[in-house]
């Protein structure tokens, strides 16, 4: 009828399927009545109850262990069979508690209004003269630069790709962490790769600017939080490293390319897989006074970045 060896192998052989072999056969041990009377006083008890007059007799030890002979034995046995239990018990798989947010959306519609307002930017233009990120501006004590680069695009794909990479992967962070902590946690990431990058390029003339820092900071983020949950879910190595290593090919196939500034990327991406930390570990929400906190924190250094840069030209 077309079934394989599996599919007979399977196949029902006896209503005890734990002591019947493949050819039907089994390894019977009667019980006499009146030679053990306890043993079969108890047998007839559990067939009244379960109605099964049949108890699997299996061997007190463990694989690749003796047969236990002494008390010894029994309680090594029981505290490696406890041990056993204890390693293998299924554990409830952590999970985000994914909230609506809009603010991915709000943050793309942030750098289109700068863009409608500022035009294509190049680095002859006053803009990003006084905004972008500048390594020797930075290393000089500029701090604002870090933030306010984020804002400035230089063409239409520039501004479109980051707006996309908003909606999707920043979206992402809002709903898994909030919208006060998420955007702390990335503004924070975004900032602390542009000084790094500062420092890399420091006495080279290094101009840099555009939001994509600050979507590779949710990719990165959201790869390690997501490897984390796993791993503390003892899933197993290959599916928990997966939220990785698709951040890592995120990174590879749209961090790179003409013009693009890789070290800023590589330096978000790292800088967000140290904030996904934090979900990781604590995949609850917190609560509304930390979100609220984290808001307020956030726009407050976005606004002192704009007016430390020449008293909020934009």
């Amino acid at each position: 009828n077309g079934a394989t060896e599996i599919d007979l192998l399977n196949l029902p052989r006896s209503k005890v399927q734990s002591i019947t072999h493949v050819d039907y056969s089994a390894r019977l041990q009667t019980v006499d009545g009146e030679r053990n009377p306890r043993l079969a006083a108890m047998m007839t008890r559990f067939k009244e109850r379960t109605g099964s007059p049949v108890l699997i007799n299996t061997s007190f030890n463990v694989r690749g262990e003796p047969i236990v002979c002494t008390p010894e034995d029994a309680l090594r046995c029981e505290s490696l069979i406890a041990t056993y239990d204890a390693e293998n018990r299924p554990r409830p798989e952590r999970t985000w508690t994914l909230a609506p947010s809009w603010s991915g959306f709000f943050a793309a519609a942030v750098i289109l209004a700068v863009f409608l307002k500022t035009g294509p930017l190049d680095s002859l233009q006053e803009p990003v003269k006084l905004y972008a990120a500048y390594s020797s501006r930075i290393l000089a004590g500029e701090w604002y630069r870090t933030l306010t680069a984020l804002f400035l695009h230089s063409d239409w794909p520039h501004l479109l790709g980051n707006m996309a990479g908003l909606i999707i992967f920043s979206t992402g962070v809002f709903q898994i962490c909030g919208d006060g902590v998420g955007w702390f946690l990335l503004l924070a990431a975004s900032a602390l790769a542009n000084a790094v990058n500062a420092f890399w390029f420091a006495g080279m003339g290094h101009i840099s600017f555009g939001a994509s820092t600050l979507v590779f900071a949710s990719a990165g983020l959201l790869a390690s939080g997501g490897t984390l949950k796993r791993l503390l879910s003892h899933a197993t190595p290959w599916r928990a490293l997966m939220p990785l290593g698709a951040g890592l090919a995120i990174l590879a196939f749209t961090g790179v390319g003409p013009g693009s500034d890789v070290s800023g990327h590589l330096l978000g991406f790292g800088f967000g897989l140290g904030a996904g930390v934090l979900p990781g570990l604590i995949p609850e929400k917190q609560g509304p006074l930390l979100q609220a906190a984290g808001l307020a924190v956030s726009a407050l250094a976005c606004s002192l970045a704009f007016f430390s840069g020449q008293g909020g030209a934009l």
